[in-house]
C-alpha cells in the first residue's frame, strides 16, 4: 500500500470537487445534497490520499468551473419559438408584440425586447443587437412602423443564458377616413315633408392615398335602402348628393370610401322628419330687431304674410302675443293668446318717454303641437325659426322686437 503523499491520487476526491462545482448549476435542494455527498467523498479521499490528490482534484474543480454552468451539459440555454404581433399591422399606428419561448430545462425565462428600423441582421451577433428593454410584451411606437422594422426578443434563464429570436415586420396602409357635411338645410333636430337636402362627402387618407369611389346609401324610413344621386347631375366621384324627403320617419345617410384597396364608412347622419311642415312668418311691420318709437303717437306691429303648406293665404292660423310692459322680465303672460288677428296695436297712453319693451309674436296652425315642440327647444330665444322644405327658406315661428319709446 502506498505511503501517504506518495500514492496515485484518489479518485473520489477529484469526483469530490467536480460536484462540490457542479452543484452551483442546480436548483437549491439538490445542490445541497449532492454538496454534502461531495464533502463526504473528499473527506475519505483525505484519509486514503497525499495533498497531490486534493490538488489534482481541485484542478478538476477548476476546469469545470472555468467552463462555465450554462455551457455544460447540465444547463442549456432558452428559445424565442416566435414574435407575434397582437393585432394587423397599420402604418404609423403602434403595436404590441407578444412572445411564444421555451427553456429545454423547464426553467423560468425573463423576456426583454428591442426594436429596429430595417431588415432583420443575424442574431447570434451580439453586436446586432438593439438596446433591450425587460417586459412580458413590448410595444413598437408609430414611429418605427411607417416602414419595414424590426422586432428582436431575448428570453434570458436564472443561469443567464441567453436565447435570441427576430422577425422582421411590414406595416399595412391604414384605410380611409369618411365624413359627411349637410350642405343644406342647416343642421336641426327636425325636419318636415318636402325638405330638399343636400350632402357633401370627405374623405381623409392617413397614407396619402387618393380615394378612388364614393359608395353613399340611405336607407328611408321603411328600412329600404338605395343609392344617392347626384345633385343635377353633378359628376365626379366626390360630387355633392342629394334628396327629398317624401314621407315622415328617419332618413340614415353613410358613406363608404374606398382607397389604394381599402376602404372606410362614415358614421351615419340620421334626419328626422316629421309628417307636417309648420307655418312660417315670412313678412312683417319694424324690420330691425331694435325699434325706436314715439310715445305721442299710437303704435303697430303686424305680421304681413304667413305661408303655411305652400299657401300664403292659409286658414287656421293662430296668433299670440306677447309685450312685457316697463319694469317687467321678459317672457310674462301673452297680451293676446290665440287670435286671428296679426297685428297689435298699442295706444299711446300705455308707454311715456323713455320707457322699453319687448314684443312677440308666435304663429300656430290646425297643428299646435308641432309648432309647441320647434318653440320648446328654441326656449325663450328672441327668434326661432326652421327651414321651409317647399322654399327652403329660413321659417320663423317667432320673431321679436326690442323697443325704445324716445321719439
Amino acid at each position: 500500500m502506498p505511503r501517504p503523499g506518495t500514492g496515485r491520487p484518489s479518485k473520489g476526491i477529484g469526483l469530490a470537487y467536480s460536484l462540490l462545482t457542479w452543484s452551483r448549476c442546480l436548483p437549491w435542494l439538490q445542490s445541497m445534497r449532492v454538496m454534502t455527498s461531495a464533502r463526504r467523498i473528499c473527506a475519505r479521499g483525505k484519509r486514503e490520499a497525499s495533498g497531490g490528490a486534493c490538488r489534482a482534484g481541485l484542478l478538476v474543480a477548476a476546469i469545470v468551473c472555468v467552463t462555465g454552468c450554462y455551457l455544460s451539459p447540465i444547463n442549456r440555454a432558452p428559445m424565442v419559438l416566435s414574435i407575434n404581433p397582437a393585432g394587423p399591422l397599420q402604418r404609423g399606428e403602434k403595436i404590441q408584440f407578444t412572445a411564444t419561448v421555451t427553456d429545454p430545462d423547464g426553467d423560468a425565462v425573463d423576456l426583454s425586447w428591442g426594436v429596429k428600423s430595417g431588415e432583420c441582421k443575424p442574431k447570434d451577433d451580439p453586436t446586432n443587437w438593439p438596446t433591450r428593454m425587460a417586459a412580458s410584451t413590448y410595444t413598437v411606437p408609430g414611429e418605427m412602423t411607417s416602414d419595414t422594422f424590426c422586432v428582436w426578443a431575448f428570453a434570458t434563464d436564472r443561469y443567464g443564458a441567453v436565447g435570441v429570436g427576430n422577425d422582421v415586420f411590414l406595416a399595412g396602409d391604414r384605410p380611409p377616413v369618411a365624413t359627411i357635411d349637410l350642405v343644406s338645410p342647416k343642421l336641426m333636430a327636425m325636419y318636415y315633408l318636402g325638405t330638399t337636402f343636400q350632402l357633401q362627402g370627405h374623405d381623409m387618407d392617413p397614407d396619402g392615398d387618393q380615394a378612388t369611389q364614393y359608395d353613399w346609401t340611405l336607407r328611408l324610413p321603411s328600412g329600404t335602402t338605395q343609392p344617392l344621386d347626384p345633385c343635377g347631375g353633378a359628376a365626379g366621384v366626390a360630387s355633392p348628393r342629394c334628396f327629398q324627403a317624401t314621407g315622415s320617419g328617419r332618413y340614415v345617410v353613410s358613406l363608404t370610401v374606398s382607397a389604394h384597396g381599402l376602404s372606410g364608412t362614415s358614421a351615419p347622419l340620421q334626419l328626422d322628419v316629421h309628417d307636417h311642415i309648420p307655418p312660417c312668418i315670412q313678412d312683417w311691420t319694424h324690420k330691425s330687431a331694435t325699434v325706436s318709437l314715439d310715445p305721442q303717437m299710437d303704435q303697430e306691429f303686424t305680421v304681413l304674410a304667413v305661408l303655411d303648406d305652400g299657401r300664403a293665404d292659409a286658414p287656421d292660423i293662430n296668433y299670440t302675443w306677447f309685450m312685457t310692459p316697463p319694469g317687467a322680465l321678459p317672457g310674462s303672460a301673452p297680451v293676446a293668446q290665440d287670435v286671428s288677428f296679426s297685428r297689435l296695436k298699442i295706444d299711446k297712453k300705455s308707454f311715456k318717454f323713455g320707457d322699453t319693451a319687448v314684443i312677440r309674436v308666435e304663429v300656430r296652425d290646425d297643428r299646435p303641437d308641432v309648432v309647441d315642440d320647434i318653440l320648446r327647444r328654441c326656449g325663450d330665444a328672441p327668434t326661432c325659426s326652421t327651414t321651409d322644405p317647399i322654399t327652403n327658406s329660413e321659417c320663423f315661428q317667432r320673431i321679436s322686437w326690442n323697443v325704445t319709446w324716445n321719439g
